[in-house]
């Protein structure tokens, strides 16, 4: 079955529209919370964050001096924090059971309300969430095991996915490269992803599987932030995970991305060491 550009993203701008009054209206409930309380759900998620970096998987040498200083950055802030919600305390377990007895009843309510809503808006207008893949012909998707989510407020053993169609195309691209860095929609992919451009479609070097997977097996992945004004919010960038295994799926297929895909960003790839930009003023690759 083809993958249809065009269907699935009318479905997930019909999602987003209505994700945009529910963020406004979480807005206003966060913000009506006492100071108390919203230093109370900081630092509970804080101590998600520090969690997740104490037990994540270290990627080398440098990625593991890297963790070490996130680690006493974010132990300094939650000391801090802390004493000035709650007084004094005897150590870090001490704080973490408080916080976590106090998030009980009205704050963790908050949060499963969100979930629950964020899930309930993508079941009125679509059944599955996406998971991109260079391989074909799966019936099954397997479980990624110790795997951080994208605001490593948490490690998980789940199967991975995204409803955001912006992600969801630049996974197709880095699908046949094996790698992606995105600053924005600056993208960078390590080999050219495309062979041609054809009639206003990006030829893939290689056809790339997207998986539907059932969105009431799938739990949306947040997080809590309060900006610089002080206030608060939640944040959802379209990434969902499933608790479990293995779940069934379907296999959807494209060969190619929408033109759009180069106007809307920044799409570089190299060769040896020569940073090669991809543009629709070049009509051949």
């Amino acid at each position: 079955m083809n993958f249809d550009f065009n269907e699935e993203k009318e479905k997930l701008s019909s999602v987003n529209d209505e994700l945009y009054d529910l963020f406004n209206n979480y807005d206003n409930i966060l913000n009506s919370l006492s100071n108390r309380e919203k230093n109370i759900m900081d630092l509970y998620y804080y101590f998600r964050r520090l969690n997740t970096f104490k037990e994540m998987t270290p990627d080398g040498n440098y990625w593991d001096n890297k963790r070490e200083a996130f680690i006493q950055r974010l132990t300094n802030v939650i000391n801090k924090l802390g004493h000035n919600t709650f007084g004094n305390f005897n150590d870090f377990d001490e704080l973490k059971k408080i916080v976590d007895i106090s998030m009980n009843g009205k704050l963790l309510n908050i949060i499963n309300d969100f979930s629950a809503d964020i899930k309930n808006i993508y079941k009125k207008h679509i059944d599955h969430v996406y998971t991109v893949l260079p391989v074909s012909g799966l019936e099954e998707l397997e479980a990624s095991k110790h795997r951080e989510n994208r605001y490593l407020n948490s490690i998980n053993d789940g199967v991975f996915a995204s409803t955001s169609f912006d992600s969801i195309e630049k996974y197709i691209g880095r699908a046949n490269v094996g790698g992606l860095i995105a600053n924005g929609n600056q993208l960078e992919y390590p080999a050219n992803p495309f062979s041609r451009i054809e009639d206003d479609k990006l030829m893939l070097t290689e056809p790339v599987s997207i998986y539907l997977g059932n969105v009431d097996l799938f739990e949306p992945q947040f997080d809590y932030v309060v900006d610089n004004r002080g206030f608060s919010h939640f944040t959802f960038d379209g990434e969902w995970i499933a608790p479990y295994e293995k779940i069934n799926c379907i296999e959807t297929q494209t060969d190619y991305l929408p033109i759009s895909f180069i106007e809307e960003n920044d799409v570089y790839y190299y060769e040896g060491n020569k940073k090669i930009q991809i543009n629709e003023k070049s009509k051949t690759l």
